[in-house]
């Protein structure tokens, strides 16, 4: 009996357990050490999720097994809902069904937003870093890939939160959008 049950902790030791990290469901305001400039957006615009894979992906392994997994849809879903609430802070009309200033008018303006890559690294001491790719596409064409990492030692999930508040602030910040978004 005492080697089945040495057996046992030790298949569920070697094979681990997983957890499926949820990017942040509710918006938090982006802290005001992020230098975000003052814009005045007077066109509406359409800020989109552009990622279409909704299937959770591992992004780590531990070295006991232990397995994170992430849906890089729903990381991008919390992208777009940072974006949007950082445009509308800056008085831009955002949304789908976006107006000019009360008149119905077709949005000619878009950014199309996916997190296409994203994995954690466990440092040797406290901590984890997640590492991830935002790419922006305009409706002009332009085509911008972020890639940043933030390090986090109260677990994975400030990690990727830190990451993904990082990205949509280095999209805000490229010149090439921010002259987009006021033509």
């Amino acid at each position: 009996m005492h080697q089945l049950s040495v057996l046992v902790v030790f298949c569920v030791f070697m094979t681990g357990c997983s957890n499926h990290i949820r990017a942040i469901q509710h918006y938090q305001q982006i802290a005001q050490h992020y230098n975000i400039p003052s814009l005045d957006i007077i066109q509406p615009i359409k800020i989109s999720n552009n990622q279409y894979i909704k299937t959770p992906l591992q992004l780590a392994t531990s070295w006991n097994g232990y397995r994170l997994y992430a849906d890089l849809n729903q990381w991008t879903a919390t992208a777009v809902n940072y974006t949007k609430a950082e445009l509308a802070k800056r008085s831009a009309h955002v949304d789908q069904n976006a107006t000019n200033h009360g008149e119905a008018k077709k949005i000619e303006k878009q950014i199309k937003i996916a997190i296409t890559h994203a994995y954690y690294e466990y440092g040797q001491w406290l901590g984890i870093r997640c590492y991830l790719s935002l790419r922006a596409e305009t409706s002009d064409g332009y085509i911008a890939v972020y890639q940043v990492n933030n390090h986090s030692s109260s677990g994975e999930q400030k990690a990727s939160d830190g990451a993904i508040i990082e990205a949509v602030v280095m999209m805000l910040n490229d010149e090439k959008i921010i002259g987009y978004l006021l033509v």
